[in-house]
């Protein structure tokens, strides 16, 4: 016999198990607030509360957890998992995102929660999502808050006719530890500890380890197959319609950054967007409501006081389209928002805000037309950081190599850059421009030569100090002419490989080192680069790990 299925939720939710499905609960915050994506005019930039700031930074990192949990029907000798939690600040610093990915006897678990806090409600409301939810996402019940040097958090729920009571307590917290302990029982008896994690700070990982929307294709929620053609990265073009604020209108431009959340059961958008009144960061989870037969959501951006809302109505499929409609009282006034997601194309959507008197038809106030770009690094909110320069370094090598931008590749490339291809061959600077590049950017800007798939996938980044380690893997196709030279000659239709390349200069990032698994004296190589900055085995794929190996026994 086991013990019923039962609900844990980890700072804002890790949920360990649900075997039932909870019924949602909007989070009573106001609606959701006017972002300068929509109001031309910015206002006073919030700032996080004392009680966010705390919060950031008490757990902001990348975390090696251990997962005790205590002896049960289920588990009659316990059990002990491991897994890696991120918690890093959502726009603005005014939320707290956390991805955590877990392995235990039973399974693997992928979790995503966000924090913020509510200044009318003093505490602080979370939304948990994870793989193992029917539902995709939760938002807690009830609001969690500091107690003391303490994070408490605490959720009620039904089940099987009986009302259940949750705990979580995150404590003895310090630079580098902190425990967590998680209690639950029917509400109103005495709560029994289910289990303790104990958590070490590790070396920041800048991109966590995920599926990027480009290696998954189906949502698994309800709606038509056009909800999958959103998954992918979008350059977006802002239209604001002429109004008081704006008598001539207006322009804008970003990027939106579309993917699976935990087991494909929920939906994240990251975008960055810039207008004349600054430049703006937005983060948004949507995962199916079955009550109320539609996908609710969160909503957080740097320009919205709370961080974060969920709105109380739901956006819903009318066909193809995605319609969403909410009653708002601004000023004393009730005016109806709403926003459509139509013309949805493998390539393109178009995005409408509408706005109005409530029975009366709405009047378009802002357009959005995206257009899918195979960008899959979205500008960091902390555009300053030493990770943000180099993520957007990154992303300008991809467009340009895509683009066949000689000159924007050259100034991205070290003037001591060393190439090694698949086939082993090295190349300098000046040889790989000479030999590789420059050909097939002629062929590009020439309509000759297309790439089909240029799509990096697993990408991983290690910090130490002014340098950066990058390792990931890569699939490309092309077609058209191939220009005649030593990498062309054998160049397959498409071609898959593990990738390996140092930056340096974080300040301004150049690529100095960059290695492709297929040939031992690649690795050597490479080892030789890089080598004097100390880097530790475990930080490569298998493969470099091989080759470094054999190198150092040379």
């Amino acid at each position: 016999m086991t013990s019923p299925p039962f609900h844990l939720c980890l700072l804002a939710g890790m949920c360990i198990s649900s075997a039932f499905t909870q019924e949602e609960k909007p989070a009573s915050t106001p609606p959701k607030s006017e972002s300068s994506k929509t109001q031309f005019q910015r206002t006073q930039t919030p700032q996080p509360s004392p009680e966010m700031q705390k919060l950031l930074s008490a757990l902001s990192g990348t975390w090696a957890m251990t997962v005790a949990y205590e002896p049960s029907e289920s588990r009659p000798k316990g059990d002990l998992g491991r897994g890696e939690v991120v918690f890093h600040p959502g726009p603005g610093g005014l939320s707290l995102i956390e991805d955590e990915h877990s392995k235990n006897a039973t399974g693997e678990m992928f979790g995503l929660s966000v924090t913020w806090w509510d200044e009318n409600a003093k505490g602080f409301r979370a939304v948990w999502c994870d793989n193992s939810l029917p539902t995709g996402c939760i938002v807690m019940s009830k609001l969690a808050n500091w107690e003391g040097d303490r994070f408490v958090l605490g959720d009620e729920f039904e089940r099987n006719g009986k009302k259940y009571t949750f705990k979580e307590i995150v404590f003895d917290i310090t630079a580098n530890t902190y425990t967590q302990a998680l209690y639950q029982g029917e509400s109103g008896s005495e709560l029994r500890r289910l289990l303790t994690i104990r958590a070490t700070k590790v070396p920041a990982v800048t991109s966590p380890v995920s599926k990027s929307a480009q290696q998954l294709s189906t949502l698994n929620m309800p709606g038509p197959k056009v909800q999958n053609l959103m998954l992918g990265t979008w350059s977006i073009k802002i239209k604001y319609e002429p109004s008081k604020e704006m008598p001539q209108g207006g322009t804008g431009e970003g990027t939106q950054v579309w993917r699976p959340g935990p087991g494909d059961r929920s939906i994240i958008e990251e975008e960055h967007w810039r207008n004349p009144p600054g430049e703006f960061d937005g983060f948004s989870v949507g995962w199916w409501d079955a009550k109320a037969e539609g996908q609710r959501f969160i909503w957080c951006a740097n320009d919205v006081p709370e961080g974060c809302v969920v709105p109380k109505n739901v956006a819903k499929w009318e066909g193809e389209r995605l319609v969403f409609t909410e009653e708002r009282e601004e000023a004393g006034k009730k005016i109806t928002h709403g926003e459509i997601f139509s013309d949805i194309a493998p390539n393109s959507f178009t995005q409408i805000l509408q706005e109005g008197d409530p029975g009366h038809e709405l009047k378009p106030t802002v357009t959005i037309r995206a257009t899918r770009v195979m960008e899959p690094f979205l500008k960091p909110t902390r555009t300053s950081s030493p990770e943000a320069k180099l993520h957007a370094a990154m992303a300008e090598r991809l467009k340009a190599s895509i683009e066949g931008d000689t000159e924007k590749i050259e100034s991205l490339t070290a003037d001591e850059y060393v190439q090694t291809d698949i086939f082993g061959y090295v190349q300098d600077k000046s040889a790989w421009l000479n030999e590789y590049f420059r050909p097939l950017a002629g062929l590009i800007k020439a309509g000759k030569f297309r790439w089909e798939v240029y799509d990096e996938r697993d990408v991983r980044i290690r910090m130490l100090g002014d340098t950066a380690v990058v390792i990931g893997s890569m699939t490309l196709k092309g077609t058209g002419a191939k220009p005649a030279g030593h990498t062309w000659e054998s160049f397959p239709a498409e071609q898959r490989r593990c990738e390996l390349a140092l930056y340096t200069g974080l300040d301004k990032p150049q690529r100095q080192v960059v290695s492709s698994s297929g040939a031992q004296r690649r690795v050597a190589r490479t080892r030789q680069q890089i080598g004097v900055f100390g880097l530790d085995l475990g930080y490569f794929p298998p493969w470099a790990q091989k080759g470094l190996l054999r190198s150092s026994r040379k």
